[in-house]
């Protein structure tokens, strides 16, 4: 859980006020996870991974309005050449938004998302905007990633990713 501290708005003005603030307990998902590995291929030179989990949104009293429950599935390769890592991988991701997400009831009136003045209130319309942003990393639905390494940079015991 990540405990965030929130000052208290004027919803009148929309200004903050000063020295008042509250604290927002935010509980992260559970992961429920499997995965595989195989190293044997190419005389251990090439690694092969998969996993697949699900994010249990709506077991949490902060997401579960903004997130639907989500799938995700991820694979990757490594190959090792001499000193040389070449990485690639792909990762897929369902949208968990709930696109009818309009408020947030742990939140009262009157608290802001911790922004300056003209801050945007997480019970007002762009909540689910202001909540994608927070929490970007969960709503990519396709991702390639890739990496090159090396072992014995500058030094035998240096390694550079």
């Amino acid at each position: 859980d990540d405990i965030v501290q929130v000052p208290v708005t004027d919803v009148g003005h929309g200004g903050i006020v000063a020295g008042r603030s509250a604290d927002l307990e935010i509980e992260q998902p559970m992961n429920l996870g499997i995965g595989i590995s195989n190293r044997s291929l190419m005389g251990g030179d090439l690694y092969l991974a998969a996993d697949l989990i699900w994010k249990n949104w709506d077991g949490t009293e902060f997401w579960k309005q903004a997130y639907n429950d989500q799938w995700i599935f991820s694979t990757g390769a490594e190959l090792t050449y001499g000193k040389w890592r070449f990485r690639g991988g792909y990762g897929w991701a369902e949208d968990p938004t709930d696109t009818g997400f309009t408020y947030s009831p742990q939140l009262p009136n009157g608290l802001c998302a911790g922004l300056p003045t003209d801050c945007l209130q997480i019970a007002g319309p762009g909540a689910v905007q202001y909540l994608a942003a927070a929490q970007t990393q969960v709503i990519y639905n396709h991702r390639l990633t890739g990496g090159i390494g090396y072992d014995g940079f500058l030094a035998p015991f240096l390694s550079i990713d």
